[in-house]
């Protein structure tokens, strides 16, 4: 076998110095196909192998609910989602705005959102939305409801550290352009801050699924 082998590499070899066109083409496709099967190995093993760059990655979790709206409890899906909260009581909880519907006002954070994920407040680190912001309450509701939690000294956005994250919450509601206050707090804390890892949450997303539509995020 290993003759054959041989002699077949011999004969390839030989061809290939007769058509030297034929030669350079046929390098080029295997030299593509390499990079090609390198870049995809890169990618998927950059995203789908490697391990994330810190500890317990595997207990990341997404818990987020849209209300029911719907002729039935439309405080279902928080209740679902608070008990899911509930198996994990070391987690640390945060919000993207929008948190009690529809205008975000005291009344509803009281009567919608206590009674569900009120349990959660003393982990809880909150960010307003824009239905904390209707019918020009300026989020007063949002402020008095989490007045014991970090919420920015009215600004609305503020920082904090979880571990190896320094995780940054913005006020979508307030002004973010080039020299706005926000926005020359939000360059020194990038630039003061630089931990492992660093999450910034900001209301809203750039697309909903919510009756309210998506609003992209500027």
């Amino acid at each position: 076998m290993i003759k054959t082998l041989w002699h077949d590499a011999r004969f390839a070899l030989r061809s290939l110095r007769r058509h030297p066109g034929f030669a350079c083409v046929a390098a080029c496709i295997v030299a593509l196909a390499i990079g090609v099967n390198t870049a995809v190995f890169t990618v998927v093993n950059g995203v789908l192998l490697r391990p994330l760059p810190f500890a317990d990655a595997d207990r990341l979790m997404v818990v987020s609910y849209w209300p029911a709206y719907t002729k039935g409890n439309l405080g279902a899906p928080a209740e679902a989602t608070a008990k899911l909260i509930d198996k994990m009581p070391e987690a640390s909880v945060f919000t993207m705005g929008d948190n009690a519907y529809f205008f975000g006002n005291k009344a509803e954070y009281d009567n919608c959102y206590k009674p569900r994920w009120g349990r959660f407040l003393s982990r809880t680190y909150p960010s307003p939305g824009n239905h904390e912001y209707e019918n020009g309450t300026n989020g007063s509701g949002y402020f008095d409801f989490f007045g014991g939690r970090p919420t920015g000294d009215g600004g609305g956005y503020y920082s904090y550290t979880l571990g190896n994250w320094h995780v940054i919450a913005l006020n979508s509601e307030m002004p973010s352009g080039s020299g706005t206050a926000q926005m020359e707090w939000l360059r020194n804390e990038l630039s003061t801050k630089r931990p492992l890892c660093t999450a910034v949450c900001r209301a809203p997303s750039v697309s909903s699924s919510g009756v309210s539509g998506s609003k992209r995020c500027e």
